[in-house]
Formats: C-alpha cells, structure tokens, sequence
C-alpha cells in the first residue's frame, strides 16, 4: 500500500545484529517509491542525506576518473589532476564548432513532465561536431555531456579576444593563425564598405576638403535643376570669358630608390687567448779576468847626424884680354 515502506538498518558495531535493540536506519524505500539513503523521509524520487549535514554526495567512478555529485558545496566536481592524465596537448581553433551549435528552446513531449520552456542543444546535431560529449542514455537515446562543452566554450571565448586585440593593435597575430586571418579579413570588408558608401550617389556629403579633385563632370545643383559640365564644355565657357585654362603638367613619378639589404658580416670568432711561453732564467754571466797590463816601451832617443861642413869654392882665374 501507499503507506509501506521497507527500512534497512545497520546493527552498532560489535553487536549481533539479532540481538541488537537500537540498530542505525541507513535507508528508506517508501510506499511512493521514494528513496532515501541516510534520509528516513525522502521526497523525491531519490534524495541522498539530510539537509542538516554535509555527507550526502553521490560519488560515480569511472574509467580513470571519478564524479562528485553534491559534496555540500554544491555542483559537481570531477578528478582533473594532472597526475592522473597523459597526452596533453593544447586545443586547436573551437570558435567555428561553437558557432556551429544551435541552442533551441523547447518543451518535452512527455506531458508528465512540467510542461515549461527548457533551453539545450539537439544531440543529433552535437553529435556531428562533438561526438565525444553525446552518450546513450537508454533505449537508444542520446544524452549530452554539457559539463565537457564548457571546454571548448573557454577556448572559444579566447580566440574571441585574440580578435578583439588584433583590431585595436594590442598583439600582433601570429602568422598563418586564424587570429591573422580573421582582422585580415576585418579589415578588407571595411575598406570595402566604406569604398561602396562613398561610391553610392544617394549618399549625399554634405563638405568636402581636399587640396585637388580629378573630375570627370562638375554638376552644380539648385533649386531649378542641376547643370554638369566636362572639361571641353569649361574650356569653351572660360575661354569667352578670356580666361584661358592652365594645363596641369604632368608630373612624372619619381622612382623610389631600391635600397640594398644591409650586409651585416657575421662576427668573427673570437680566438683562444695563446699563452705565451714564460721564458726560462739565463744563466749569470761568467767572471771574465782582466788581463794585465803590458808595460811601456820608453822611447829610444833619435841620433841626430852632424852637420857635413861646406866646402870654400876655387875662385877661377882671371884673363886679361889686351887691346890692340
């Protein structure tokens, strides 16, 4: 009936549980079908402890890892230590998956059920682009593990704000990144835009400042109408006002100097200091003996010759000559 119930009781420890009086209640099947483990008066289908206490968690274990449901802090808590996980790489571009996900309002056809609007995902659809987070429920139903598209979620929010910085210049993107392309492409839909909207004649400019217009045709516009005019036509109406029109000459461009790459010679190495070799004591000069010295001739005195006496000359004889 409604109101049986089935009790299981745990007997104190070192009593028999035949004989123990004061057994400890530990679990409540009510006539409802309401189940209660450390609970005597479930009221839900299912209800795990007591509000009044901190030890009603449901803990699921599974293949390498391990679920908390409740621990009294509220939420649910799985192993992520990183003692317990191997091939760890870093996530690829998920912004696209994320974008591809279609978030749907609904009701559940099970009129049993509260009948408000519940907000998801169809799994038939995660599954194309996450297949890892979809799950058979029962009965070949899907089921979704939307704790694990929290992930891909923060990866996506990420690459969101890489954009939002290339834009405004604060990082430069990496090259070949979708973060490149992506202001790359930014960038070209302004240009274009903006190229389009001055293009567009029903965009009308109110003021113009520029130092030189190149025209095809200058239309002047009032009330009456609007009168356009080409060159040939403003020609004609300056010259008979004798105002003869200056050609604007035409400036040749001039070529941008191509300017070499710096040849930047690479740096010598620097060579091992050479140790000079320390050069060994000479050896102390010998004594060498001063000779004596040799004793000095006296001079020997020069003989003087004497002086050979001069000789008397012979007088001649005299010659009288006689005069006849």
């Amino acid at each position: 009936s409604g109101s049986s119930a089935i009790h299981f009781y745990t007997a104190t420890a070192g009593v028999s549980a035949t004989t123990d009086r004061t057994p400890t209640e530990k679990m409540t099947i009510l006539g409802s079908g309401f189940t209660g483990i450390g609970n005597t008066a479930p009221g839900t289908m299912l209800t795990v402890g007591t509000a009044t206490t901190n030890t009603g968690n449901i803990t699921v274990y599974g293949t390498g890892t391990t679920c908390v449901i409740g621990d009294g802090t509220g939420g649910t808590s799985c192993t992520s230590d990183i003692r317990l996980k191997d091939n760890v790489t870093d996530m690829e571009s998920e912004l696209s998956h994320i974008m591809a996900l279609r978030p749907v309002i609904f009701n559940w056809k099970d009129t049993t059920r509260d009948q408000v609007e519940n907000m998801g995902l169809i799994a038939q659809e995660v599954q194309s682009i996450y297949p890892n987070v979809v799950r058979t429920i029962y009965d070949d139903y899907l089921g979704i593990d939307y704790t694990t598209l929290v992930v891909p979620a923060i990866k996506a929010i990420q690459e969101l704000n890489l954009n939002l910085e290339g834009i405004s210049g604060t990082i430069t993107p990496l090259e070949g990144s979708a973060n490149e392309t992506f202001v790359t492409t930014f960038f070209n839909n302004l240009k274009t835009t903006i190229s389009t909207w001055l293009a567009d004649a029903t965009n009308g400019i109110t003021d113009i400042f520029a130092k030189k217009a190149t025209l095809d045709e200058v239309c002047l516009k009032d009330t009456n109408g609007t009168s356009c005019y080409t060159r040939t036509q403003l020609d004609t109406l300056l010259g008979g006002a004798g105002i003869a029109p200056v050609p604007t000459p035409i400036s040749e461009p001039i070529p941008e100097p191509i300017l070499e790459p710096e040849i930047i010679p690479e740096p010598e190495p620097t060579p091992a200091p050479i140790s000079e070799p320390v050069p060994e004591p000479m050896p102390a000069p010998e004594p060498v003996p001063t000779p004596a010295p040799e004793p000095t001739p006296e001079p020997v005195p020069e003989i003087t010759p004497a002086p050979e006496p001069t000789p008397t000359p012979t007088p001649e004889p005299l010659v009288e000559t006689l005069v006849p």
